[in-house]
């Protein structure tokens, strides 16, 4: 988020375009109410008739996926009315006047025949936005989980930069995030692009600062995502461990992922249930659930949300029909505990055709065969009681 959760009771006019806030981030929509309460406008973009479309001034049924369309069309809107900030995109921005060239073709019309949404309303959307003093956007994973979400962030940006709608209180570019502590996962260094803190992995100075740390050379080049990932499988990547996520079901192409799963000669998932990806998996390892120590987690706009607790055992019946605690499966560990000795058996250098790797549990191994794994980079993350100072370190 570029502006603090505070900032969500401060503007004049906000834009939700695809995020169902009232009822995925429950808490944080108390804000954006105490806005609407105050005067505010709310401008809802979703296809579905959501609790927070009701609330609005305007709301706007687009058909699913035509978000660029629409966001085409309230910026040409926008230019056409003369509601540009002109100083702001002459010292903030580059390539303005083609940007604005090109939104002149993209007229309301053109939009609604794509999205549905009138063409008049479209207008109305655009007016009070870029007439606003302070304008701002929030978005969900309905803006970011379609092939074309790129696009529809940048189509987002764009009606921020040229209205000058960024960088003050009550406005800016305001995804509220999808799944719990992503943030900090984020900040951990989980992005194949950056080291922790977001630091590119393609700078130099942050190359060497890292190398220095690690003591090992680290590779300038970007790692590849997951959505490439899943396109090399069977061709130059024969291999996957997935931790904690139902690929198959997350992912917006069922079919082609499941594909992609099934080409790969070994799939291994560490998962507490057994998910329709795991299914798919050779090996499937059962990690520990719940929060094990108290800890701090990032929310959307960097801040600390105070502390996790340590979850107590769940409570089982018996066989006489009353409850006891029973420590999990001997062979349940935490993720951690699963990751680490793999990692240090495959070395820092190359993987071998074949590696046999320790379970954690002293007794059993998981044997990773086929083609070398060209590229593996995982996450390892240390915690110490005395001072809870996490050491994010990449191997390969």
């Amino acid at each position: 988020m570029s502006n603090p959760l505070v900032d969500m009771e401060k503007p004049d006019v906000i834009f939700c375009i695809g995020t169902n806030m009232t009822e995925c981030h429950p808490v944080a929509a108390t804000r954006l109410k105490k806005a609407v309460a105050n005067g505010a406008k709310l401008v809802v973009a979703d296809p579905r008739r959501i609790a927070l479309a009701e609330m609005s001034d305007l709301y706007l049924p687009l058909r699913v996926g035509s978000d660029v369309a629409l966001l085409l069309g309230m910026a040409h809107v926008i230019e056409r009315e003369g509601l540009v900030d002109d100083a702001f995109m002459h010292e903030r921005t580059a390539g303005f006047e083609e940007y604005l060239q090109h939104v002149r073709q993209f007229t309301p019309q053109w939009a609604e025949s794509i999205t549905g949404v009138p063409a008049a309303d479209i207008e109305q959307a655009a007016r009070w936005y870029g007439a606003a003093e302070r304008g701002a956007i929030y978005y969900t994973l309905g803006i970011t989980e379609h092939i074309c979400g790129v696009d529809n962030v940048q189509s987002l940006c764009n009606l921020a930069l040229m209205t000058g709608h960024i960088g003050r209180e009550g406005t800016g570019i305001n995804p509220m995030r999808g799944q719990n502590n992503i943030q900090g996962a984020g900040d951990a260094g989980a992005v194949p692009s950056n080291y922790p803190g977001f630091q590119a992995v393609d700078q130099p100075d942050n190359q060497a600062k890292f190398e220095k740390l690690y003591g090992r050379p680290m590779d300038a080049e970007k790692g590849i995502t997951k959505v490439r990932a899943l396109e090399g499988a069977g061709e130059h990547i024969f291999a996957m461990l997935i931790d904690g996520e139902n690929t198959l079901v997350s992912d917006p192409d069922r079919k082609h992922c499941e594909r992609a799963l099934n080409a790969l000669e070994h799939l291994v998932v560490i998962d507490i249930f057994l998910t329709e990806t795991a299914e798919l998996a050779d090996v499937v390892l059962p990690p520990l659930h719940g929060p094990r120590r108290t800890a701090s987690a990032p929310i959307p706009n960097a801040e600390f949300n105070g502390c996790v607790r340590p979850s107590p055992r769940p409570a089982r019946q018996n066989r006489t029909g009353g409850l006891s605690h029973r420590s999990p499966s001997a062979s349940a560990l935490m993720d951690l505990s699963i990751l680490l000795p793999k990692t240090y058996s495959m070395s820092f250098a190359a993987c071998p055709r074949s590696m046999q790797a320790s379970t954690g549990t002293g007794s059993s191994t998981a044997s990773i065969s086929g083609p070398c794994l060209i590229r593996i980079i995982l996450a390892r993350r240390f915690y110490t009681r005395e001072n809870s100072k996490m050491d994010a370190a990449f191997l390969k």
